[in-house]
């Protein structure tokens, strides 16, 4: 458990850094959106992949930056294919 909740906040530490904060703190959207993705390590193991999937598909091309961070960081997408 304690691994999710270090991933989680090292996530939320780097939307901060990104510059997304503001629009964190003040879009209700986004913030909801931002605890889906930041949810996937709650998840099965063996359901991340599809859960990342289903949300990428969801979201506007605003959000890429921030899922390209997830895909990059957390989730290998060729062990998946």
């Amino acid at each position: 458990m304690l691994y999710r909740e270090t991933s989680t906040l090292k996530f939320l530490k780097k939307l901060k850094a990104d510059g997304f904060k503001q629009r964190y703190e003040t879009d209700v959207e986004f913030a909801d959106n931002i605890h889906k993705i930041a949810s996937l390590p709650f998840l099965e193991p063996t359901s991340v992949v599809e859960g990342f999937e289903l949300l990428c598909s969801k979201f506007g091309d605003d959000y890429q930056p921030i899922l390209d961070y997830i895909e990059d960081t957390y989730i290998d997408m060729s062990s998946s294919r």
